[in-house]
């Protein structure tokens, strides 16, 4: 037997070592992820063609690689076109922003002309750094350079979580009869409900994350093309990008995006801007508890406090690992666990 504290520096070697090698898991996990949720299509499939399980895995593979690679090249060109054209514009954008920031602080100086020239002048000069680094970032030259750089690394990843995924889907029924072996027969049965409910509830998550962000990204699109906004498809992939993340919301780009547009004087679109804002929370509000009420049995506070936990643990894969430890601790106290009540 290995003394206790042997045991504990294992132990923290282990997690030290999982910690520092579980960013390169990424491709994997979604590969796992993509296997899992897409297991019902290829199970129908199987029954559907009567054949070996190869023949429906193939079959969803190629489905999947069609469907994506499809919907990529139709949706993407135009938004790459219209991405392009906003990153052009940016250095006008910019000028336009900077004119109207130093037609307000001349006017604050006229109306206080008692402030100390210092503090106009820092603030100019702090409005004129910034609209130098929009003009530097609106050129696109660094995002260019980063972007190519980058190329590389995302074609491997790309690749990687492809044929990892075809090859979970192929072998996911195995996998998960090797991982109940692992158990006694006692256990095996608990450890079943905890792996259907996990299974269900992550599959539920991210139908329930679709839908609610297909919603939302036709809902603005609407919206902007009715306000008559230039580049509508890119700003408004652009806001369901960010609205992902916890705590951001839609408000992170549309409340500064109207804001800059009341200084350039465009109060009309201004005004628009706020109202598509203020209909998309209460959309959200109407679709969001019902959509993942549905689908993962988990209440929208919860969820929330579990994404934005997770997202400041551990980044941006803590937005889906936070709700998967809440669907894991949920389905481990219906499979019997966790069941103890205080006392006096």
């Amino acid at each position: 037997m290995l003394h206790p504290i042997v045991r504990m520096v294992y132990t923290l070697i282990v997690l030290a070592l999982l910690y520092y090698i579980s960013p390169h898991f990424v491709p994997f996990l979604t590969a796992l992820v993509l296997a899992i949720l897409f297991e019902p299509v290829v199970s129908k499939l199987h029954l559907l063609l009567k054949g070996k399980r190869i023949i429906a895995v193939t079959a969803n593979y190629l489905i999947v690689l069609l469907v994506a690679g499809g919907l990529t090249i139709l949706g993407s060109t135009k938004i790459v076109i219209q991405f392009t054209a906003l990153l052009r514009q940016m250095p006008e954008y910019a000028e336009n922003l900077g004119r109207s920031l130093e037609s307000i602080v001349l006017r604050a100086q006229e109306i206080f002309e008692d402030v100390p020239v210092e503090i106009i002048q820092s603030i100019q000069t702090t409005i004129g750094e910034a609209v130098n680094l929009g003009n530097q970032i609106s050129t696109g030259t660094g995002f260019l350079v980063g972007t190519a750089k980058a190329v590389p690394d995302i074609f491997v990843l790309v690749i990687v979580t492809l044929v990892s995924f075809y090859l979970f889907s192929l072998q996911l029924p195995d996998l998960k009869q090797s991982f109940l072996r692992l158990f006694t027969d006692r256990a095996r049965e608990k450890v079943r409900i905890i792996l259907d409910d996990i299974n269900h509830a992550i599959v539920g998550f991210v139908r329930a994350q679709l839908i609610i962000s297909l919603i939302t990204y036709l809902f603005i699109v609407a919206g902007l093309l009715i306000l008559d906004i230039r580049y509508a498809l890119a700003l408004a992939l652009l806001i369901v990008l960010v609205d992902i993340l916890p705590i951001l919301g839609t408000g992170f780009v549309m409340l500064p995006w109207s804001a800059f547009l009341f200084m350039t004087g465009d109060s009309f679109t201004a005004v628009g801007i706020i109202v598509l804002y203020l209909l998309i929370i209460v959309l959200r509000r109407i679709i969001e508890p019902k959509i993942l009420g549905q689908n993962i049995g988990l209440s929208p506070l919860t969820t929330i406090i579990s994404m934005y936990v997770g997202f400041k643990v551990i980044g941006l894969g803590g937005i889906f690992l936070g709700p998967a430890v809440c669907i894991i601790f949920k389905a481990m106290r219906k499979a019997g666990f966790f069941q103890h009540k205080i006392d006096f």
